[in-house]
């Protein structure tokens, strides 16, 4: 059986993606505890190096550059991350919210994107 090599930072990124959406979906299943949005920024600071304000402060044609660059995702790294994001949406005020969403939908966009020209 031939081995695929697979590039450890991609192993390594899949792990922090992995541990941060479970941290999230523990947080958001809790019912005594209301979620509170700096958990969920404590989480993504020390998974990925940033909060939700970092993020929102990234004009949007340059999200899909920026994660790529400083964190190599790839596609589906991508696409999980924006599923992680949906998620913390959801208890965000709308404001807020809505430009989470957005973000996500920006992301999910570039990831189908990807996936017809494959």
């Amino acid at each position: 059986m031939k081995q695929t090599d697979i590039p450890e930072g991609t192993i390594h990124q899949e792990n922090t993606l992995r541990e941060l959406l479970i941290n999230i979906l523990i947080l958001r299943r809790e019912p005594h505890q209301l979620c509170n949005p700096e958990q969920y920024d404590t989480y993504l600071h020390q998974s990925l190096g940033f909060t939700i304000d970092t993020l929102l402060q990234v004009p949007g044609d340059e999200l899909i550059c920026s994660l790529k660059e400083t964190k190599q995702f790839n596609a589906g790294q991508l696409e999980q991350f924006a599923d992680i994001l949906f998620h913390i949406a959801e208890d965000l005020d709308e404001e807020v919210k809505s430009k989470v969403k957005e973000r996500c939908c920006l992301i999910y966009k570039y990831v189908d994107e990807e996936d017809r020209r494959l």
